[in-house]
């Protein structure tokens, strides 16, 4: 079998949109890839989307350069013990599986060649972000295409494999906590009169462009809101409710909880 650059175990969401992006960015073209997928629907659906196509799992993995793990978790320890023979000893194992460390799929894969990462949900409309923690046995030119692969559908940042919780209390969640907002506000502002469909177009779009603020650097979080707010004014009213409420304390516990859920969750 011709050998591939990128090899996909799992072919949903996630997968799908590093394919995307790495064809789209041009740094590896479809044929360069193959993937596996459970069902003929599922395979028909990745390479409908990517022009990649599937293969049988156990014979791909022997000539992947770099494989990427992107199975559920519960599923993770059954895959990798099946690939774990076949896999060629230079393979770069690259792991979206949540709460896995590297300690645990190496164990698994009999090899620590593994680049563990936190990606989010917005990767699959090329906005994501995530973190990625690498073994001490890969080098820097495979760390930096394992970075490349996913900055090419949105922000990739490498931190200590010890930082990932926080990484996931943060970018991982993160999409939820955006969405209770956007829920909240439409919420409040529909008790005060605001029909519900013009209360989520503009909920959406004050979100979005105050995000593009920031993306583009234009102030501090705190130069920003400070921009908005007229002493005395709605802006002030607001957020005095908001600091009365602890509102940024409310968040560091919140941030705390879901950083001591990762960490029981890997212990299992």
């Amino acid at each position: 079998m011709k050998s591939s650059e990128i090899f996909f175990v799992g072919a949903g969401r996630m997968a799908t949109a590093l394919a995307i992006g790495a064809v789209k960015a041009g740094i590896h073209p479809a044929e360069a890839m193959m993937a596996s997928a459970l069902t003929e629907a599922s395979q028909a659906k990745f390479t409908q989307a990517t022009g990649i196509r599937c293969v049988g799992a156990n014979d791909a993995a022997a000539s992947a350069k770099m494989l990427l793990l992107c199975v559920k978790p519960q599923k993770a320890r059954d895959v990798c013990f099946e690939l774990a023979p076949r896999l060629s000893p230079e393979v770069h194992v690259v792991s979206v599986c949540a709460g896995l460390s590297i300690d645990t799929l190496a164990s698994w894969l009999g090899t620590r060649r593994i680049t563990r990462t936190m990606p989010n949900t917005p990767l699959s409309v090329g906005m994501g972000a995530t973190g990625l923690a690498h073994s001490e046995l890969l080098t820097a030119v495979e760390r930096a295409a394992a970075q490349r692969l996913f900055e090419t559908a949105g922000v990739a940042v490498e931190v200590a494999e010890d930082k990932l919780d926080a990484v996931t209390s943060l970018s991982g969640s993160g999409p939820a906590y955006v969405f209770e907002l956007c829920a909240a506000l439409e919420e409040a502002v529909a008790a005060q009169g605001l029909p519900p469909e013009l209360a989520h177009k503009l909920a959406v779009q004050t979100l979005v462009g105050a995000s593009e603020m920031l993306r583009r650097g234009l102030g501090s979080p705190d130069a920003l809101r400070d921009a908005v707010t007229s002493p005395g004014g709605t802006t002030a009213a607001a957020l005095g409710v908001l600091k009365e409420h602890q509102f940024r304390g409310l968040w560091r516990e919140a941030l705390a909880a879901a950083v001591r859920r990762a960490q029981e969750l890997g212990k299992k």
